[in-house]
């Protein structure tokens, strides 16, 4: 999730590239911003939802984008110091129960 935002805003809409709809996400469930805002929207129609959802300002503004699950991965911090000064930077939390060794 992406800590210290409101809700919906609290999660993240990983835009997949072809390989993540073939092998990782082919149910659209990476568009996890628009299930999080309207849960009953079946997974087929999240993608077009999604396009709706990004006309917005308030939802460009506030939500969080990733490219593709390698982006993803790009995200995340390595070690704890680093963590902590990606969390100065954007505002989020990654640490509440991270251990400090």
């Amino acid at each position: 999730g992406v800590h210290n935002r409101e809700k919906p805003f609290d999660t993240r809409t990983i835009i997949p590239n072809l390989f993540d709809r073939l092998f990782v996400a082919p149910h659209h469930c990476s568009y996890h911003l628009g299930h999080h805002a309207f849960m009953t929207i079946p997974c087929y129609n999240l993608k077009e939802f999604h396009k709706e959802l990004i006309k917005s300002p308030i939802v460009r503004e506030k939500g969080h984008f990733t490219p593709g699950f390698i982006g993803l991965l790009k995200e995340f911090p390595y070690s704890v110091e680093e963590t902590k000064e990606h969390e100065m930077k954007t505002g989020l939390t990654f640490t509440q129960n991270m251990p400090t060794t």
